[in-house]
């Protein structure tokens, strides 16, 4: 395999980064992780170069649209991406690329940054790897894997064998998670319960069986699909549409318990989350 040359004119700067140079494949959308990932990492010394998922595989603001073009231009989709990670890495001198999800990490373009000298990483934070665009018999071939779910150490473990796999939980960010609004005093918050997320079946389930036992719980819910099932829930909930951002917060913060209910089992493995 020829591997081309890295830009001349990076021979002259790459080295000013005492830990190197990173490529971030991911969304950079302001609610989503990776610019946070991205100021971790020039704050432990890296450069970084950003490759944004939305400009290669999604069509902003046109969510039908996405969900079409995912299932019938899938490869076009991940040539498309791999072409812009390798063009970054080409340019930058890159020694690591980090993934989100593995979203168009295939095995041929990882044997491509692999022949660069590339180091590549894999981060998943979602329950199954049922996703458009995501390969996973290319999973074996990442050099370090990251996921935030126990369920799947030992499945990974099993096809990537002596290649790492590691388990790094959710947790806490300065960068995102903070106060925005003073708090309210409980006596004064509208909400006894406040659930924000999208509608499944097991979450309303498990909300029902909530309201069954206590029928005067005020209970807020908050997210997309639910206005459809709001006969199964009573007159004493109250249904909202999807929250992000500072209006999440602040709805939170109208109610003294917020909780987090995951969609349930499902998926090729039957897999379940069991962490927020």
């Amino acid at each position: 395999m020829t591997v081309p040359a890295i830009n001349p004119i990076v021979e002259f700067f790459q080295a000013k980064a005492p830990k190197g140079t990173a490529v971030l494949a991911g969304e950079f959308a302001a609610t989503a992780p990776f610019p946070h990932f991205a100021a971790a990492f020039r704050a432990e010394g890296w450069d970084v170069a950003e490759v944004d998922h939305r400009s290669y595989m999604s069509m902003p603001g046109n969510r039908w649209v996405n969900r079409i073009t995912d299932r019938l231009l899938p490869a076009a989709k991940s040539r498309s991406l791999g072409a812009a990670i390798e063009k970054s890495v080409s340019n930058s001198g890159a020694d690591l690329v980090l993934f989100a999800k593995g979203v168009g990490a295939n095995r041929d373009l990882l044997a491509r940054l692999s022949a660069r000298g590339c180091r590549t990483v894999c981060w998943y934070p979602d329950r199954d790897f049922d996703h458009a665009n995501v390969y996973p018999e290319a999973f074996a071939d990442f050099d370090l894997f990251v996921t935030t779910k126990v369920h799947q150490l030992q499945h990974l473990r099993a096809i990537r064998r002596e290649r790492p796999t590691v388990l790094i939980e959710h947790g806490w960010s300065p960068g995102v998670h903070w106060r925005l609004h003073p708090p309210m005093a409980p006596a004064d918050r509208p909400f006894d319960l406040i659930f924000v997320g999208n509608f499944s079946p097991y979450k309303l389930n498990w909300l029902a069986g909530l309201v069954q036992r206590l029928p005067h719980l005020r209970l807020a819910i908050a997210g997309h699909a639910w206005p459809k099932v709001l006969p199964e829930l009573g007159s004493n909930v109250t249904l909202g549409g999807p929250l992000i951002g500072d209006s999440m917060s602040r709805a939170i913060g109208h109610a003294r318990i917020a909780i987090a209910v995951h969609h349930g089992p499902g998926g090729r493995h039957g897999w379940q989350d069991d962490v927020s």
